[in-house]
């Protein structure tokens, strides 16, 4: 994340598109186009339209590892690296997450070490390895990039190098519309929207060559539209302020580890979370972001990681069985129905 000295409050980056060859934009008024590097570029005019497009590019140079096992401190991270190299493989302590900066000089640290394995050179070479491991659906196949993507892109037909960054210039009432935006990709709603965003964006060559964009924006305006991009805004308020509380937990608990490596925190899609613009907030949403503002789950002095999903079919499933092998007391199984409700539930008729 970022920290906003004007304002001193964290920024959160989300990339809103991906792996595309071109995007088009346009902001409602003026704003200052720089350089990644902070040199200006150009001024833009409200009501213009711009394409960014990639004019040359190479991908990101990516190696392979095995995750062996996730530990919280380094006395965790010496037991499993013993373990595994007991079992003759060569691993590695990686520290991986983000400190994320607050007011007051304050941070929210989620960082934890990951047990890796040595590179391999493709995922297949690895995934190979890992499927004669005993116990190998405890492990994952994890990507890592050692040597960035390159190139430049186009917008408007002039060359940029590397990326550039879009600052508005009335930060309170800049907007800037997406079109196309690809939203429920591999879904059955995948379909292309027009998208409006606030805050500042960025866009760079990805690290498969293509176009992605990023928007840095407040972190309480991002959650103000979350809860409505997930479910809809005319949810009961309640309902909303659970969502964002959630929403807000999750963030902190994941930002720099489910796109480890990336120029961003959390993608816009159900990867993370869904994030479709400040175009969907509405009254209600706006008002479970502002009164839940830096509400979160806790869980033994630590964020939780309340990721979620929009249904369970009646029942949830325990963490270890999806993702990592590592129980979380908190994300373990339980019905739900009536039964399988709290003990404070209570039902009334009215």
């Amino acid at each position: 994340m970022e920290w906003s000295k004007e304002d001193a409050k964290p920024l959160i980056r989300i990339a809103i598109v991906l792996a595309e060859r071109s995007t088009d934009f346009e902001s409602n008024l003026p704003f200052q186009a720089y350089s990644l590097e902070g040199k200006p570029l150009f001024s833009g005019a409200k009501g213009k339209s711009f394409r960014i497009a990639i004019g040359e590019s190479t991908p990101a140079k990516v190696i392979y590892r095995i995750r062996f096992a996730i530990a919280d401190n380094e006395q965790q991270a010496d037991t499993f690296v013993q373990k595994w190299q007991k079992q003759g493989h060569k691993t590695e302590a990686m520290w991986v997450g983000q400190r994320i900066p607050l007011a007051g000089g304050r941070e929210i640290n989620n960082r934890e070490i990951w047990i890796i394995s040595e590179p391999f050179s493709s995922r297949e070479e690895a995934e190979n390895v890992r499927q004669l491991l005993e116990d190998f659906g405890s492990t994952t196949i994890i990507s890592q990039v050692i040597a960035e993507s390159s190139g430049y892109l186009s917008i408007n037909g002039k060359k940029v190098e590397a990326g550039l960054r879009l600052v508005p210039i009335d930060r309170k009432n800049n907007r800037f519309l997406l079109r196309n935006v690809r939203v429920g990709a591999g879904f059955h709603w995948d379909h292309r929207e027009t998208q409006i965003f606030s805050g500042k964006l960025e866009f760079r060559i990805d690290s498969q060559g293509q176009v992605c964009a990023i928007n840095v924006l407040d972190l309480e305006e991002y959650l103000a539209s979350v809860n409505s991009s997930e479910m809809s805004p005319e949810c009961n308020l309640d309902f909303l302020k659970a969502q964002t509380i959630a929403a807000r937990s999750t963030i902190f608990a994941t930002a720099g580890k489910h796109h480890w490596g990336e120029a961003f925190d959390l993608c816009a899609t159900d990867h993370c979370q869904c994030f479709y613009g400040v175009g969907r907030i509405r009254q209600n949403s706006r008002k479970a972001a502002t009164q839940t503002n830096g509400e979160v789950l806790m869980h033994k002095n630590k964020i939780c990681d309340a990721r979620y999903a929009k249904l369970c079919a009646g029942i949830t499933e325990s963490y270890e069985n999806v993702w990592d092998n590592r129980k979380i007391p908190y994300l373990s199984t339980h019905v739900d129905n009536m039964e399988g409700a709290s003990p404070t539930y209570q039902t009334l008729t009215t």
